[in-house]
């Protein structure tokens, strides 16, 4: 059931509240507290981001799959077939909980278009991962 915010209300959730309520509901096949906040797409398709460049002027909150370079690798591949790729601008931060417990991770990359030679940093991802021992 989808919960409408009231007028003057913004979907702003914290980090913890992101990984807690909506990454862990997510992966756990549990409904989430807000339906229709946060979408699915994939960040690293073309076609996709060609849309939602061309759409979306504020922020949006993206369930995504991460794809690996190879089968058995750890590195991901953050390439957006021929567009660009999403670079990463820092170094995973861990998260919290209230009570000091680590519940993930979060980290920034922009985008840098291979398109418009040396135009990147227009669009900013945040990447919110679990802790593997949740």
């Amino acid at each position: 059931m989808a919960m409408e915010l009231g007028v003057g209300y913004k979907f702003s959730p914290s980090d913890i509240e992101l990984i807690e309520y909506y990454l862990l509901n997510k992966i756990t096949n549990q409904p989430l507290p807000i339906q229709g906040h946060v979408i699915e797409c994939d960040v690293y398709d073309e076609k996709q981001m060609s849309n939602i460049f061309n759409t979306v002027k504020t922020n949006l909150y993206v369930f995504t799959q991460l794809k690996k370079k190879s089968g058995k690798g750890k590195r991901m591949d953050r390439t957006v077939g021929k567009m660009g790729t999403w670079k990463a601008i820092d170094a995973p931060k861990p998260i919290e909980d209230h009570r000091g417990r680590l519940i993930g991770g979060k980290r920034s990359l922009d985008y840098e278009n291979k398109e418009r030679s040396g135009e990147h940093g227009a669009w900013n991802m945040k990447e919110y991962t679990l802790d593997a021992t949740l």
